[in-house]
């Protein structure tokens, strides 16, 4: 497999690409198996199939279906990560970081994308999977 972090953000510099929602492990790996080259994680999905509207579910429920969809497949994943559940920067980033070390990073290999905006500034941060922030 090549380096999921620079294929990951090669996609994104490469131009227009597809990159597809999967709600649960099943889309997930027909995504791939149809030859998506990314996905990305839908909270409203995962919300829904919990029966709840979207922005009512937990970080640990997200977290857990992040590590779901990310050990489903070898493609790289960009995680929907809401706000980063939580309203200021240091909470956001310990999230993440929390999500980088605990959950997904010695569950797969590849790499997750989180993107949030706190405060009106959008952030985007590409992790391998060795959990070192790239």
């Amino acid at each position: 497999m090549k380096d999921p972090v620079a294929e990951f953000l090669r996609l994104h510099s490469s131009g227009c690409f597809v990159m597809p929602n999967p709600w649960d492990v099943g889309s997930a790996r027909a995504l791939e198996q149809l030859g998506f080259k990314a996905l990305a994680t839908t909270s409203a999905g995962l919300a829904w199939t919990l029966g709840r509207a979207d922005t009512q579910v937990t970080r640990d429920q997200a977290l857990d279906h992040l590590r779901q969809i990310a050990d489903a497949v070898t493609v790289p994943v960009k995680a929907d990560f809401e706000d980063g559940y939580a309203s200021e920067p240091a909470q956001v980033a310990e999230n993440v970081k929390m999500a980088a070390d605990n959950t997904i990073f010695s569950k797969i290999d590849g790499a997750v994308k989180f993107e949030w905006q706190t405060k009106g500034r959008k952030q985007i941060s590409v992790y391998p999977v060795s959990g070192r922030a790239a």
